[in-house]
């Protein structure tokens, strides 16, 4: 099997989940892009319900840390869309470790689409407006 260091680098994930598609990047702590996964499932959680938005949010996580050799995550960031209550952010993220226990150590940060829109582009806040 392959070996890691005893003091391994971490690893951080964010998933951009929208009605259509879903996008994945993971990055070092330096935050150096170390793979991404586009145009995967829609992550929407009114539209699919709970167990098929899990089960596509691990299947990306599953596949990004496949695809680039580590084997965990410090961090997953998830900006859904339709993910408005906090809630339902609980529940999902219960779900999330429940369906995937390699998560438990792993800090899982939940956020509807329009506030990740916003802290991606300007620190100072903004609008997203959808038409």
């Amino acid at each position: 099997g392959r070996s890691f260091p005893t003091n391994p680098m971490s690893f951080f994930a964010g998933v951009e989940g929208g009605g259509t598609h879903s996008n994945l990047v993971i990055l070092d702590e330096k935050g150096t892009v170390i793979t991404r996964i586009e145009g995967g499932p829609s992550t929407n959680y009114w539209l699919h319900g709970k167990e098929r938005v899990v089960e596509a949010i691990v299947g990306l996580v599953e596949e990004g840390t496949r695809k680039a050799g580590i084997p965990s995550l410090r961090g997953l960031g998830l900006s859904l869309s339709g993910m408005n209550e906090e809630r339902e952010q609980i529940v999902l993220r219960e779900a999330l470790v429940s369906r995937c226990p390699a998560l438990r150590e792993t800090v899982i940060m939940i956020c509807n689409d329009a506030v990740g829109s916003i802290a991606t582009g300007s620190d100072k806040g903004g609008v997203v407006l959808i038409t």
